[in-house]
């Protein structure tokens, strides 16, 4: 997972960087470094990430799927 996911994790959950960062355990600012791409986002972290976007039956798949949509948009 890279900084321009984490974004595609808001984006789709409709978080702001403050609101991810509660659900994740981690401050607003840490939410703005890792999306930046200047800070190493965990495994644990990750694995929130996921478990989170499980809550909203959003998928991996439907991650990547967003993320590919932007990539071409």
């Amino acid at each position: 997972m890279n900084g321009s996911l984490m974004k595609d994790v808001r984006y789709v959950t409709g978080f702001t960087q403050k609101q991810l960062g509660e659900h994740l355990g981690v401050t607003q600012s840490a939410i703005a470094h890792m999306e930046a791409g200047n800070l190493f986002i965990s495994d644990a972290t990750k694995k929130k990430v996921i478990d989170l976007l499980a809550t909203k039956n959003i998928g991996q798949e439907s991650i990547y799927l967003l993320s590919e949509l932007k990539k071409k948009g």
